[in-house]
């Protein structure tokens, strides 16, 4: 973990592109010019985002910064419609940090916001970013129902899912995490049957139009027809 405040003291050529676990111990309205990513730690003021914390997200991806908001476990002093609709759009993500306690209590504890989050994730349309670690199971959910044989060896490829969810956590607590993302949205969508075929329309479709902008493309890169 580091203070804003360490990061923006360093001189410009010390800085790196990216810092996670982050705490915004000032305020801050223009990003360094090397920094690229940036997670931070969730800070809240009676149930809303800090408004320090806001204000730094907002400025920061309207300079193109990657910005995710890291929730840690042990906070609970918020809605999570309200942060993921404040996600959406202000355009970050947002990433669930597992407990470092994960005796029942506080594992059923997490479930449940996962299983919130899972829930809010699906009704919010116009969210682009990610929930960490909702989103990286749904690809994989995805890819398993368009081609089963293709997770059979699958690993995630994000070093911040590798670092954050995958060598901290057990893999008996992984599996049970991801157990209940997969519940939950197979009862979102009233089976599993019914998620694979909304994911494969959805698969088709994308694929579709991707085939229609390469023909556009083609057609109009063609060179006229001389008389």
């Amino acid at each position: 973990m580091i203070n804003l405040s360490e990061i923006l003291a360093l001189a410009e050529t010390e800085i790196n592109d990216t810092y996670y676990q982050v705490t915004v111990d000032e305020e801050s309205y223009s990003p360094p010019n090397n920094l690229k990513c940036i997670g931070v730690i969730a800070q809240f003021d009676d149930g809303e985002l800090a408004l320090n914390v806001l204000d730094l997200i907002i400025a920061y991806t309207l300079s193109d910064i990657e910005v995710i908001l890291e929730i840690p476990a042990e906070i609970d002093d918020f809605d999570e419609k309200y942060l993921v609709s404040i996600a959406a759009n202000a355009d970050f993500s947002l990433s669930l940090w597992a407990p470092k306690n994960t005796d029942k209590e506080a594992k059923n504890k997490y479930f449940k916001r996962l299983k919130a989050f899972t829930q809010a994730y699906f009704q919010q349309s116009n969210l682009s970013k990610f929930i960490y670690p909702i989103s990286s199971f749904l690809e994989y959910l995805a890819m398993e129902c368009i081609d089963a044989n293709s997770v059979k060896n699958y690993k995630p490829a994000s070093p911040y899912i590798i670092n954050t969810f995958d060598s901290p956590i057990s893999k008996e607590f992984a599996d049970e995490l991801k157990a209940v993302i997969r519940e939950e949205v197979y009862q979102i969508f009233n089976g599993e049957e019914a998620y694979c075929n909304f994911t494969k329309t959805l698969a088709h479709g994308i694929y579709k139009q991707a085939e229609n902008n390469l023909q556009d493309l083609v057609t109009d890169t063609q060179p006229p027809i001389s008389e």
